[in-house]
């Protein structure tokens, strides 16, 4: 069995009345939905800025200063070691 190529089924498509090629069309569309809805599209990855972006963070809330930055982590730090 021979597996016809794109182009060797636009060939043939050519050679079909409008009507025929506005069915096939639209069957082929039907297959496509049901393909599609059976195996949903993969969702985008995001990177971690569009992350924080769709959970509405805008940043700059927790520490306005990389010392304060600094100082938490010290704090945690010297609370683990307790």
């Amino acid at each position: 069995m021979t597996t016809a190529t794109l182009d060797d089924v636009l060939t043939q498509v050519e050679g079909l009345q409008p009507e025929e090629q506005l069915t096939l069309l639209a069957r082929l569309a039907e297959r496509v939905r049901v393909v599609y809805s059976q195996q949903p599209p993969k969702p985008k990855k995001l990177t971690i800025d569009e992350h924080l972006e769709q959970a509405g963070y805008s940043g700059g809330r927790l520490f306005k200063t990389a010392e304060e930055v600094d100082a938490y982590i010290r704090e945690e730090r010297d609370s683990w070691e307790r």
